[in-house]
């Protein structure tokens, strides 16, 4: 009986030893795992900075070209042969612009870098109407591409006279390929997605396999807008369409006006 009983406090004594340990290693293992997960979203968070800070010096280079058009008399002047040949030079010096064009105050379009045979109107374009309605600098929806256009973002200026009063609109849409170029780049974590959509849910750029999603509604747009709420930025873990867990770095882009 006394040999028992030594027996089992010595089991006592050892299991007392170890609850410690495993206590320890326990916690060890979940503080691990907590800063697994910081850096995974914060390397999150700054991919997506990174696409936002890009997509920024874009924008402001659009509006940067667009003021100095609606400044300059071959613009200015309505005269096709002088305008025209000015666009496509500024064209080929800018390979994410896949369009620009010049319209006067109802829409019409009197000038272009893509010639076409029939007249053409754009008061109907979103880009347009808000720029004539702003006064200012605005951005439109994602159209997908066309002999004139060209797939992309658009973009619109109005052009004023002294009262500032609308004379026409000058109008760039951008091809949105950069995201793929940046994504080749940066180096994105195994089965990560990079991916600009509109304030719809329309993707307008991805990488990879941007052919198969661009101009699609992104699945879990809805879930994403809910998350990022009125913040500029935030990186959160949802349950996306398919079943799965994903980790987003979310950031907002510039708005045009």
């Amino acid at each position: 009986r006394g040999l028992m009983v030594l027996m089992v406090q010595m089991v006592l004594m050892v299991l007392q030893a170890l609850v410690p340990a495993l206590v320890l290693t326990y916690a060890t293992a979940m503080e691990r795992r907590d800063h697994e997960v910081q850096e995974a979203q914060a390397r999150a968070l700054g991919l997506a900075r990174t696409a936002a800070d890009g997509y920024e010096e874009l924008v402001q280079d659009v509006r940067q070209t667009l003021f100095t058009l609606s400044r300059i008399q071959e613009v200015r002047g309505n005269v096709a042969s002088v305008c025209a040949p000015l666009l496509r030079d500024i064209r080929k010096n800018h390979p994410s612009y896949s369009a620009i064009i010049v319209a006067d105050a109802s829409g019409n379009v009197w000038c272009n870098t893509a010639p076409v045979a029939t007249p053409l109107n754009v008061a109907d374009r979103v880009s347009f109407q808000r720029a004539v309605q702003s006064l200012d600098f605005a951005m439109g929806d994602y159209r997908p591409g066309n002999a004139v256009f060209g797939g992309g973002a658009g973009f619109a200026l109005p052009v004023l006279d002294e009262s500032r009063r609308v004379q026409g609109v000058v109008m760039l849409t951008v091809d949105l390929s950069w995201v793929e170029k940046l994504g080749s780049r940066v180096g994105l974590p195994n089965g990560g997605v990079r991916t600009v959509m509109d304030s719809s849910g329309t993707i307008l750029a991805r990488y990879p396999d941007a052919k198969d999603w661009v101009g699609k509604t992104a699945p879990d747009a809805a879930a994403l807008r809910d998350a990022l709420g009125q913040r500029d930025e935030a990186a959160v873990k949802l349950s996306a369409s398919d079943g799965a867990r994903h980790l987003y770095g979310l950031a907002r882009l510039p708005a045009g006006n």
